[in-house]
């Protein structure tokens, strides 16, 4: 095993490999011991010590307690680490504090090890050894450990900590610079626990993400004193940090520092049982803040008799670079682990002090994020700058809901709204605007590569910016207006030749800036697309109706830039056109008229002081023209422009819900669009299903008929032409282009067009069926049918109530599948798990199958073996000629592939008895395959599932089951037995296991008893075999029904 590969040969190798996995199958506890005690080969030491706590694991329940404690001391000998001499667990913890402050630096990293291993096996709810342990026995053996071991980790930690506080020369002195930072690494891994939940556990714990600072109750009493919450904060500094005039070298050692910070992160964050009492979380924070004031905004010495220490304190600096994103985590923390109020209540001076700073803070912070983020591609500080956005935030939203006397809220006032709120948002524009407005730093030359748009790399900040924005409204609508208009006159200058042109760039990422905050601020923007206009408008609209003409006022400003930059567009005046800008502009547009068009009922308000824009008349008209120019001006001059196309359509989208009826009867519409090519355009899925919006939009029958008669049928006759055309390269790119316009039409159904919609789309898809043969050679062809179909099934399908329509749609979808199965099966033989674009067709199927049982599920009905269940039937075979190992390890194929099969036995279970024998047989061998692990645990979970309800049926149902299908229930029992052990600890995968463990046993009791007896029977279950006898006899009742759940 240990020689080089010279000498050894690989089939030696494995020999000896095999050697020592055949004796760990023999090996007992007393041999174990006499190897260690006797040999000196090195590999053989490792090999025994390794294979004895696997067997302590294995022979638990037969083992003595003297015999487990007996091996524990063996192999804490064998380490050389104890005299022969241990105890109880206080003598552990002590053994391990002794290790760690040993001078040997063998022996600390042994102490190390120690900690590693037992934290590493309770860090999670999940089991981390490689036995089968059951799940309750590690929650309960996690939970002890938390009550007592690690609150011993900790106090060990802190008291090594305190004691190091008193050596002036940590850094210098390499014995106790060490022993500073493992006791560093044990104190973060203890103060980053993951605490077992007591709520729901078997839940909740396998859903954790989040290793925020919960301890138990028990701890409430160590929390409860100042040295234990200053304490890290004092180490920060005054451990690492001990003399003003070592400041700079020391700050600069990130080794300790980031541990510590670590650590304050999680003291941040501290939550749960112990943060129960209102009195005791103010007094945590009060105290909590206190001290990261003293560590982060003085600069001075201050001595605290309560707090145990010294502070030795930043200067106005503030973080070190490598302390930033720890400094802004803490903030955020404290904000979102714990109500506002216990912030706002820290008394006066301390508040004051501490929003000042932190007002301060995010505007330094923000020169900093946004000159690194433009100027150099770097975005570290920009995401701790989220982080601190959104604290403040959280600070702007909680304030509403204090009860304040009037001095308090006055005095808040002062120091977050009036005052700090505005000059951050102001940094902020001042960071993005170039000089003599701004300061923002030329953009990075490689910054264009960038696939992500300001837009969506800077969310982070805009979305929180806007928020600010909305508690200082008027002020900054009278700063937006100003500089935009300011923008437009010095663009009309250079236009003129009146300015430096010179300086276009510049002008133009400086308004394409603007837009964006603007975009951001005034309105918001739903996950569905829906805009509204922010309720902070609307309250200082109600308060002070000058302030309506704000909102107007914003809004023309940019509309009048708008309209100069069509003007331009029309013209094609060179340069003074950028598409990134023209993408701003459509954005804030949309925004804005989509939100102020919206009507809003707001209480006790004069609908003329609210700030919405009226939906009839001659200004109606001119922004419905307006934006039809805009848009069909972009799509025909700049139809290679992907994102300016698609965001001059979503502008269009917009506009639908507001001014439907005038969009399709502004003749201008029809005059651009008979002029353009939809299908050409990159664009054309989208515009079709903006355009089919606007017709079902309107509640004029004429308007709509004529929009289908202009629209729609002449797209429907353009198909069923070029579907008659000889296939050819150009005619089959042309096909593909039709059938994404189809696309639209189908994304645009809703609940009240979709029976319209399918009428018009039942012919696309009966030629797809014969173009889907004839151009079986074609790849994109097949792809974008398929696409259609489901987005047929997804959108149209899923609202339409006439029995006829829906088997008219499952006709096509079978045929479909008929065609595919002849034509392209073929393709999939011998796929690899390397060829992912070839599942993507498959992938489509299942989707499609999903959707119609989907249908049938919600329609209910007692013969959904008739409906969708005969669609996704006629599939299944086809399905499972190529579902082989490879195809199954394309995650998402797979995924979707099980879960149809779950759909289909759980809800269409008729679908069952009328499957044929080698079909059912097949589905089998498929579970089976997904049963074992190496495709995940979820689909795992799901493939036990389906085989339960499929075994279950034929119990219920008391249906003949062939021989060849009895077989492979039978076959499954030793898998289903495996997965429980080594599941028993993942509480979902072992619930599924023993439910299809349990299924399989009602289904065949003696086959179940056949397997037992040949474990039983094995030569390495033999000294046990009386014992494992009678657990498996209580294991189950004699007559075992279907419907218990026994395990």
């Amino acid at each position: 095993m240990q020689g080089p590969p010279n000498l050894v040969s690989a089939e030696s190798r494995r020999e000896a490999e095999q050697l020592f996995h055949n004796i760990k199958q023999e090996l007992t506890i007393e041999t174990a011991g006499q190897v260690i005690q006797n040999t000196k080969n090195q590999c053989v030491l490792f090999q025994i010590a390794q294979m004895t706590g696997e067997i302590v694991l294995r022979d638990w329940v037969l083992l003595s307690k003297e015999q487990i404690i007996h091996t524990y001391k063996m192999l804490l000998e064998f380490r050389g680490i104890i005299d022969e001499k241990t105890g109880d667990q206080e003598e552990l913890f002590e053994l391990i504090h002794n290790l760690l402050v040993s001078p040997h630096t063998r022996l600390q990293a042994i102490g190390g090890e120690l900690i590693s291993a037992v934290t590493q096996q309770f860090s999670s709810s999940w089991r981390n050894s490689k036995f089968s342990i059951t799940w309750d026995f590690h929650m309960r053996a996690k939970t002890k450990f938390e009550e007592v071991g690690l609150r011993r980790l900790l106090e060990m930690s802190l008291k090594t900590l305190h004691a190091l506080l008193s050596q002036a020369n940590v850094l210098s002195d390499e014995f106790a610079h060490r022993i500073c930072g493992k006791f560093l690494e044990v104190a973060e891994t203890t103060l980053s626990w993951n605490f077992a939940s007591k709520i729901f556990r078997r839940v909740f714990s396998l859903c954790q993400t989040t290793n925020s600072f919960r301890p138990p109750a028990s701890w409430k009493d160590l929390l409860e004193s100042d040295e234990y919450i200053a304490s890290f904060l004092i180490r920060h500094l005054k451990l690492t940090y001990t003399s003003l005039q070592l400041h700079a070298k020391i700050r600069s050692d990130e080794s300790l520092s980031i541990h510590s910070l670590s650590c304050l992160v999680q003291l941040a964050g501290l939550s749960g049982e112990v943060m129960a009492s209102t009195e005791f979380t103010e007094h945590y924070v009060r105290l909590y803040i206190g001290s990261l004031m003293d560590l982060f905004a003085e600069g001075r010495v201050l001595l605290s008799r309560t707090l145990f220490c010294a502070f030795v304190l930043f200067g106005s600096k503030g973080p070190l670079p490598h302390e930033i994103n720890y400094f802004c985590t803490i903030v955020n923390r404290l904000f979102q682990y714990r109500p506002i109020q216990s912030i706002m209540r820290i008394g006066a001076d301390l508040r004051r002090k501490f929003l000042t700073y932190l007002s301060q803070y995010i505007q330094h912070l923000t020169n900093q994020a946004m000159y690194n983020a433009i100027g150099r591609g770097e975005h570290d500080d920009h995401h701790s700058l989220s982080l601190l956005f959104e604290s403040w935030t959280l600070l702007l939203r909680g304030r509403w809901r204090l009860e304040l006397s009037q001095e308090e809220e006055t005095q808040i006032d002062s120091e977050l709204i009036i005052g700090p709120n505005l000059q951050i948002v102001k940094r902020f524009v001042e960071c993005v605007q170039a000089p003599p407005l701004g300061c923002r730093t030329p953009i990075a030359p490689d910054a264009d590569d960038d696939d992500e748009d300001d837009r969506t790399m800077f969310n982070d900040l805009l979305t929180p910016l806007g928020t600010m924005a909305c508690y200082c409204i008027r002020d900054f609508m009278d700063m937006m207006i100003h500089l935009l208009n300011e923008h437009v006159s010095e663009f009309q200058r250079m236009a003129s030749g009146s300015s430096d042109l010179s300086r276009l760039p510049f002008w133009q990422e400086d308004m394409h800036w603007l837009l964006l905050i603007v975009a951001n601020s005034v309105v918001g923007e739903d996950i569905d697309g829906t805009c509204r206009t922010e309720g902070d408008v609307f309250e200082s609209s109600v308060a002070l109706v000058a302030d309506r003409g704000h909102v107007f006022r914003l809004i023309g400003e940019v509309l009048a830039w708008a309209s100069l930059e069509h003007q331009l567009v029309v013209e094609a005046v060179p340069n003074f056109v950028s598409p990134e800008l023209t993408r701003s502009s459509l954005l804030c547009m949309r925004r804005l008229l989509s939100a102020a068009s919206c009507p809003v009922e707001y209480p006790d308000a004069d609908p003329l002081a609210l700030p919405v824009l009226p939906q009839t008349g001659p200004f109606s008209q001119l922004i419905v023209k307006f934006v039809v120019r805009k848009v069909f001006t972009i799509l025909s001059k700049f139809g290679g422009e992907e994102k300016l196309c698609l965001d001059a359509v979503s502008l269009l989208t917009g506009m639908t819900e507001a001014y439907a009826t005038s969009l399709a009867s502004e003749p201008e519409l029809f005059d651009h669009l008979a002029q353009l090519d939809i299908a050409a355009l990159p664009s054309r899925t989208l515009l079709m299903k903006a355009l089919v919006l606007i017709g079902a939009a309107t509640n004029d029958q004429q308007l709509q008929e004529n929009m289908s008669a202009r629209i729609l049928d002449p797209l429907g006759q353009r198909f069923a032409q070029t579907c008659q055309q000889p296939p050819n390269s150009e005619v089959d790119s042309q096909l593909v282009d039709l059938i994404q316009c189809m696309d639209g039409v189908a994304r645009a159904s809703q609940p009240h067009s979709a029976a319209i919609l399918f009428k018009f789309l039942i012919p696309v898809l009966e030629s797809c069926v014969p173009l889907m043969k004839a151009r079986s050679y074609s790849q994109p062809v097949v792809a974008a049918i398929l696409v259609l179909i489901q987005n047929i099934t997804t959108k149209v399908s899923i609202y339409v109530d006439d029995k006829d329509d829906s088997a008219t749609l499952y006709r096509m979808i079978v045929m479909i599948v008929d065609v595919y199965r002849s034509e392209q099966a073929s393709r999939f033989i011998g796929m690899t798990e390397n060829d992912e674009d070839k599942g993507s067709d498959l992938v489509l199927f299942l989707d499609i199958l999903s959707n119609v049982l989907s249908k049938d599920i919600l329609e209910g009905g007692e013969d959904n073996v008739a409906t969708g269940a005969r669609v996704a039937l006629a599939a299944l075979e086809m399905l499972l000629s190529v579902m082989n190992e490879s195809v199954l390890k394309l995650p998402d194929l797979a995924m979707k592939f099980f879960r149809l099969v779950l759909y289909l036995v759980e809800f269409s279970r008729e679908a069952l008895a009328v499957m044929s024998v080698p079909l059912l047989v097949a589905l089998c061998q498929c579970l089976r395959e997904g049963m074992t692990s190496q495709y995940g645990s979820e689909i795992a979970c799901t493939s036990m599932e389906a085989l339960t309800e499929v075994v279950s049926y034929f119990i219920v149902m008391n249906r003949p089951v062939p021989p060849e299908l009895a077989q492979q229930f039978t076959q499954t029992i030793p898998l289903a037995f495996e997965s429980c052990l080594e599941n028993s600890c993942e509480n979902t995968v072992f619930n599924e296991a023993t439910s299809c463990l349990y299924g399989l046993i009602c289904f065949d009791k003696e086959a179940f008893d056949r397997f037992v007896g040949e474990m039983l029977s094995s030569k390495s279950n033999e000294s046990a075999s009386n014992k494992l006898r009678e657990e498996f006899a209580a294991l189950l009742p004699e007559d075992p029904k279907p419907g218990r759940r026994e395990r």
